[in-house]
């Protein structure tokens, strides 16, 4: 059985990403605002299986989802070791718009804290 749209997104917000490459469409597209875009199901699991090496056994906690239909915003934060050797921590929030139950696009926000 599949997991439900929102189950998908809210794994892949959590850096569980090797789960729910079987849900990205073809065609997917990976805002990360500020940052970069990625194109293309192949891309996306590349750049995932990549930030999968960095971010290790970092802290990723959803505080909040919010869906309708085939769109899902998920806030959260994650807790990590910066280069520098310090504590830090990201907020972010992932808006996820699903076509025929496959991820189509993910918008990333995501903003360095004070407040690690």
């Amino acid at each position: 059985m599949q997991p439900s749209n929102k189950e998908i997104g809210e794994r892949f917000s959590k850096g569980n990403f090797s789960f729910c490459y079987d849900y990205f469409a073809e065609n997917i597209e990976w805002k990360i605002i500020g940052n970069t875009t990625v194109r293309g199901k192949e891309d996306v699991i590349a750049y995932c299986d990549k930030m999968s090496a960095e971010i290790g056994s970092d802290t990723l906690i959803n505080s909040n989802t919010i869906f309708e239909n085939n769109q899902i915003a998920i806030e959260g934060n994650c807790r990590f070791v910066g280069p520098d050797g310090k504590p830090s921590e990201i907020a972010y929030c992932d808006v996820y718009r699903f076509d025929n139950s496959k991820i189509a696009s993910i918008t990333s926000y995501c903003i360095e804290t004070k407040e690690a």
